[in-house]
């Protein structure tokens, strides 16, 4: 995906002021960082992941590193879902993730009602394809 499809953005569901925190580890290796995502309630599997983005961006320039957003989904998801959308590479798109990430589009695209939208949500979490998938193939 990081060579064939140019993604430099990984897309968690998780507090705002998550991110910086996440990103000053992934980037700058910064230990208090770290620290505090351990501290944050992140489990060991999503741990490893920041821990194999923070290893692939050392070996690049910054402006080739991949970056984390986070997307707190909680009562309303229209907004999130077009935040995601705009992330969403608009060329490429890997065969593995094409049927959610045009749906996500959709969704945006046409004002999904609550239902579809937490159907679209549920497909993703079942899947779990965002985070496993995407830093299998960075």
């Amino acid at each position: 995906l990081y060579y064939n499809a140019n993604l430099r953005t990984v897309v968690m569901e998780a507090p705002a002021s998550y991110e910086e925190f996440i990103n000053a580890y992934i980037l700058r290796n910064n230990k208090d960082s770290l620290k505090a995502i351990k501290v944050g309630g992140f489990n060991k599997e999503i741990r490893n992941i920041f821990s194999i983005l923070h290893n692939f961006n050392s070996s690049k320039p910054s402006d080739k590193q991949v970056v984390v957003r986070t997307i707190d989904i909680e009562s309303d998801i229209y907004l999130p879902l077009k935040y995601l959308s705009g992330l969403l590479p608009s060329t490429i798109i890997p065969s593995q993730i094409a049927t959610e990430v045009n749906q996500v589009k959709q969704c945006v695209k046409a004002n999904c009602g609550a239902s579809e939208t937490f159907r679209i949500i549920t497909m993703l979490k079942q899947s779990r394809m965002c985070m496993s998938h995407c830093t299998k193939h960075i």
